[in-house]
């Protein structure tokens, strides 16, 4: 599993769906209340900009608001001793099991400071009402903390101010895994060293073997 992309996938496939939806806040039925910030997977036609901080581009935040994702480091929990659970005496497989605990940070950028603010609460709001489908996604284990940071300014790509409001998403994510014993017993090797020194007429020199 890859870890530093599969926990921000699941985040970012939530919120496109989430800001997809016509009607996103207030009443459905309320013409005035149609969702301002409709996400589409067309970038010429969508409202808002939902994407990951490898494709950061605050040149486009200039034009609409976007919703960019960072994570923070991944770190084992070390829940049991060895973090083996279960060992199969006949087979010599030992099974183990632990959880990673990370965040991820949803910055809410605009150029209006309310409006990033509001982006935030949306966000926030949304994450811990669906907690109970996100956990049912097959990598994440538990939300277990939504929290919105302070506004800040930042200057774009051409020096304009925006406006940036965190939400802080705390996640588990579940990990298991299996060692055998299995496998092909090596007796001998051989190994041969190169190294790169060069004489003075350009021909190299330098080469250790040794035998198996």
């Amino acid at each position: 599993m890859i870890y530093t992309d599969v926990v921000k996938d699941k985040i970012l496939m939530f919120l496109q769906q989430l800001f997809a939806q016509e009607h996103l806040y207030g009443n459905s039925e309320d013409e005035s209340m149609r969702n301002e910030f409709r996400w589409h997977l067309d970038d010429n036609q969508t409202k808002i900009m939902i994407m990951d901080t490898n494709t950061e581009n605050l040149e486009a935040v200039e034009k609409r608001p976007a919703l960019i994702i960072t994570r923070s480091p991944i770190q084992w929990q070390k829940l049991a001793i060895d973090q083996r659970f279960r060992y199969d005496w006949q087979k010599d497989i030992s099974s183990y099991s632990d959880l990673l605990s990370s965040s991820l940070r949803v910055n809410c950028f605009s150029r209006n400071g309310l409006e990033a603010e509001f982006l935030a609460t949306i966000v926030f709001q949304c994450v811990q009402f669906f907690a109970k489908d996100l956990k049912q996604m097959d990598e994440i284990f538990d939300i277990t903390s939504v929290q919105i940071g302070e506004e800040a300014i930042v200057l774009s790509d051409s020096q304009i101010e925006l406006s940036v409001v965190p939400v802080i998403i705390g996640v588990y994510l579940n990990n298991t895994w299996k060692v055998s014993s299995e496998g092909t017993i090596v007796n001998s090797f051989g190994l041969t060293l190169n190294y790169g020194s060069k004489l003075q007429d350009g021909r190299s020199s330098g080469k250790y073997e040794t035998d198996p």
